[in-house]
């Protein structure tokens, strides 16, 4: 997997990152085997720093998007 930072924002103690995750599914991965599928997604994260480290941290991550793309999950089909 990795992780490429898009964009950094930082006030006072709190700093804010918008990144892309990648990967491509080479082995199990929630139940299922490989199928070399590649997948980017965008995440968030949050951080609190308090005496040079990170005090607190909140993550958002598109891992929907990123399961459609290395099909573990589909939409349903409709009736």
């Amino acid at each position: 997997m990795r992780l490429d930072i898009v964009q950094a924002v930082a006030e006072d103690d709190t700093v804010v990152l918008l990144f892309t995750d990648s990967g491509t599914r080479t082995g199990d991965f929630m139940g299922a085997g490989p199928t070399g599928r590649h997948a980017q997604w965008l995440g968030t994260g949050v951080y609190r720093i308090r005496n040079g480290k990170t005090a607190e941290a909140a993550f958002a991550e598109d891992i929907l998007g990123m399961l459609f793309q290395l099909g573990i999950t589909t939409l349903p089909s409709a009736a």
